[in-house]
């Protein structure tokens, strides 16, 4: 970042490390800097954004930023956004999650995050429990303080991260 201040994939890259090590407030301006850089290709740096807007409330921020991430990647994301449009935030994170689960191959850390983002604690659990048994590589990004922080609670996400050899 200091040799290229404005290389996004650099900057978004820097985002995620901020992010994982829980220095959120450091990591929006920079995930935002990379996205007005380049907004076609920054993917992390929509996650980043999407989550940020999440927990500070502001949902229609966030839905944005997921639009972003799947509006070409997700055949039905209409649904999804019928489903903001007509029932608020958590719906259309539950819609979303649905959707994914057709197609599961590498995906169960993202349904357990929008089950999660919709409420659905225990789905989310299951989904996370699901990419351990099918070894997803994002796993570990179960435990970033910024994901899942819901799920603490849970007996089943501190075993999942035992299990992992992850810190809790």
């Amino acid at each position: 970042v200091k040799l290229d201040p404005n290389n996004s994939f650099a900057l978004g890259l820097y985002a995620v490390v901020l992010m994982g090590t829980g220095n959120i407030e450091k990591a929006i301006p920079v995930s935002k800097k990379a996205a007005e850089l380049n907004p076609n290709m920054n993917m992390l740096t929509y996650k980043i954004l999407e989550n940020y807007y999440f927990l500070d409330k502001k949902y229609d921020k966030s839905m944005e930023m997921t639009e972003k991430l799947f509006e070409h990647n997700l055949e039905n994301f209409d649904e999804v956004k019928s489903a903001f449009k007509e029932n608020g935030y958590e719906a259309a994170m539950l819609r979303l999650a649905e959707l994914l689960q057709k197609n599961p191959t590498n995906q169960s850390l993202i349904i357990a995050k929008y089950y999660n983002l919709a409420g659905k604690f225990a789905e989310a659990m299951d989904w996370l429990e699901k990419g351990y048994e099918f070894h997803d590589v994002d796993m570990p990004y179960a435990f970033l303080p910024i994901n899942m922080n819901t799920l603490r609670s849970d007996p089943r996400y501190k075993a999942l991260a035992d299990k992992m050899n992850l810190p809790f």
